[in-house]
């Protein structure tokens, strides 16, 4: 049994949602104070989760569920920003071995080789050896910088004590209104399968009538924890876009809990609803003996082959999106996706992609590699493709396998470009078939 995550999030209407709001904009500042303390003592050493949840209550008045969101919000935020200085740890370390190692050296050779020849009186560009000089001098400014940001980097996380200013640094220098606004902008109700509705705080109860679901919020911020009737709740009513019938599965067997998030963004209110799908391995429906679905993602473009049970091409796609667009590159990406899982379900086959990363290549680029080719290195939006198809493919019992994509390009263009009049990009995502199937291609 495999478990994964899923977000979906709808728009909380003012017309709907008035109490909603309301509590949400009076006491957000609460929770977000609350939230702060909690991940401020997160930070020293001896956190105690069970005292720091009876002190919450005490100080805020609020329950028990309650005070364990804000614990779960601040751990949560702690665990991310863990993890995100282990990734730039990473990277600042391959920086500074390619720097070391690569760079410097080569600029290093190339300046003494041209010291020897002006030496046996060859001719030298003095203009281009004034120049590597002073870019020798620069890298290995840079790498001291490198240096001295990787043991700030390594301080942080052996002593836990994470640099971090809610509602960015960048806001509190520009405007203190919108400083705060961003900085107490949510509240976390987090759930349980156990619980009413999966959530004991915010619970959603869905509607035939109006295929809407409706909403109870217990209210505790601000003295209403010791309310009885009514007042201790407001209500709302919102409607799902994507995955409405997984909720209401949900809600009738409580088969994951749910958990919510509302955060205000340009002055409206988002309701985020978060909830797992258990996937049964035997439940695939997809074979590769059936034969695989190759694709090959490009600047631009995807480009899809089908093969049958041996392997064979049986059709070609080119799949365009828009490259370097924000949330239309998003959008398109998830179509193609789209458009990938109901083929694979028509005609029973395995989805293939390559298994890129690059997080190396990336930590390494220079500037001799050309503008434009670092820009698109670091436009290029595979993580949205690979995310997204894993994403439908996982939802919808759909088997996704990732292979080595070492050398495809080289094998399409040697062994069936020529032969099959196909573009390199085509044959790519054909050689990436036939590997998912188990063909090894050689020269």
């Amino acid at each position: 049994m495999q478990k994964r995550k899923f977000t979906v999030v709808t728009q909380l209407h003012e017309k709907n949602n008035h109490d909603i709001i309301e509590y949400v904009e009076s006491f957000s500042s609460d929770y977000a104070r609350a939230m702060r303390e909690t991940f401020y003592d997160i930070k020293h050493d001896g956190f105690n989760k069970s005292q720091q949840n009876t002190y919450l209550q005490n100080k805020y008045g609020i329950v028990k569920r309650t005070a364990n969101s804000i614990i779960s919000d601040a751990q949560g935020r702690y665990n991310t920003i863990k993890g995100l200085k282990e990734y730039e740890r990473k990277q600042l370390e391959r920086k500074i071995m390619n720097l070391e190692h690569v760079v410097i050296p080569k600029l290093v050779n190339r300046r003494n080789c041209n010291s020897t020849r002006l030496q046996e009186g060859g001719f030298i560009s003095l203009i281009e050896q004034r120049n590597l000089r002073r870019k020798i001098v620069t890298k290995k400014a840079k790498l001291n910088q490198l240096k001295q940001k990787l043991n700030n980097l390594n301080y942080q996380l052996e002593s836990g004590k994470f640099k971090l200013c809610f509602g960015t640094k960048q806001l509190l220098k520009q405007d203190y209104e919108r400083f705060v606004e961003q900085r107490d902008m949510q509240m976390l109700f987090v759930g349980a399968k156990v619980e009413t509705s999966c959530n004991q705080i915010l619970q959603l109860e869905y509607n035939r009538k109006n295929n809407q679901f409706s909403i109870q919020l217990r209210k505790d911020f601000g003295g209403y924890k010791s309310a009885r009737g009514d007042n201790r709740y407001a209500y709302g009513k919102v409607y799902f876009n994507y995955h409405k019938d997984k909720i209401v599965s949900i809600l009738k067997s409580k088969s994951s809990p749910l958990s919510y998030k509302i955060i205000k963004k340009n002055g409206r209110y988002y309701l985020y609803c978060t909830f797992e799908i258990q996937v049964d391995v035997g439940n695939i429906i997809t074979r590769s003996n059936n034969g695989t679905i190759g694709l090959d993602f490009n600047k631009g473009f995807v480009t899809l082959s089908e093969t049958n049970k041996y392997g064979h091409l049986l059709q070609t796609q080119l799949l365009p999106y828009r490259f370097k667009s924000g949330n239309k590159t998003k959008t398109d990406l998830q179509c193609i996706a789209n458009h990938v899982m109901r083929l694979s379900i028509q005609t029973g086959k395995d989805v293939c992609i390559e298994n890129l990363d690059f997080v190396t290549k990336k930590s390494k680029t220079e500037t001799k590699q050309g503008k434009k080719y670092n820009d698109m290195l670091h436009s290029l939006a595979y993580s949205q493709f690979s995310d997204a198809i894993g994403s439908v493919t996982y939802r919808n019992n759909v088997n996704l396998i990732k292979v080595n994509p070492a050398w495809t390009s080289w094998l399409a263009k040697q062994k069936y470009c020529p032969t099959m009049k196909l573009n390199v990009h085509v044959g790519a995502s054909y050689v990436i078939a036939r590997r998912g199937q188990g063909y090894k291609d050689t020269i």
